[in-house]
């Protein structure tokens, strides 16, 4: 599987707002996409190429639509869909994974795949600027902990048992054991 660039959902779609991952506007990604995977399957038609391995809230916004509608438009290749999701609820995850679901088939991508490549337990109302750096380093061990902990595995668990009856055909547990959480 070849996936072609990290969250570019995050910025604000029109603009060029740079995000921690994606300088451009949400076209300039789809431009980016549709070349990139054009000249991989020219070269190597038996790869798996896809991306564009979005948020939740891209999944949720009008980012996927304007994808998949450039794709569909550009003929480019759409192996796989991938896409992230971190939350306390684990029936978020299976809401998200019907809405990727629908509008694959809406716009003619009934065979690509729907790959959850990142996913884990957050806490509830978790300022993820904790996370980064933002705060100290006691507040970062806490969250560790509890993702860690007895709430992340029956998150886990329950997510895994949801995943079962989800249209999710790959799902990869996201652990970034060497970050300063989900650890």
């Amino acid at each position: 599987h070849w996936e072609i660039w990290n969250e570019p959902d995050l910025t604000s779609g029109a603009t060029s707002a740079v995000s921690p991952t994606w300088g451009g506007a949400w076209e300039d990604y789809y431009r980016l996409y549709t070349v990139t995977a054009k000249a991989i399957k020219a070269r190597f038609p038996d790869l798996n190429v896809g991306g564009p391995a979005m948020t939740g809230g891209g999944v949720a916004s009008q980012f996927l639509a304007g994808f998949l509608a450039h794709c569909r438009q550009h003929n480019a290749p759409l192996d796989f869909c991938s896409w992230h999701h971190y939350t306390s609820e684990p029936r978020e995850i299976i809401d998200l994974s019907a809405q990727v679901r629908r509008l694959l088939d809406a716009y003619g991508f009934a065979q690509t795949i729907s790959v959850l490549d990142e996913w884990n337990y957050i806490p509830p109302a978790m300022d993820w600027r904790a996370l980064f750096g933002a705060a100290n380093p006691r507040e970062q061990r806490r969250l560790a902990q509890e993702i860690a902990g007895p709430a992340g595995a029956a998150y886990d668990a329950a997510t895994l048992l949801f995943m079962q009856d989800c249209p999710i055909d790959i799902a990869t547990f996201y652990l970034a054991d060497a970050l300063p959480y989900f650890s």
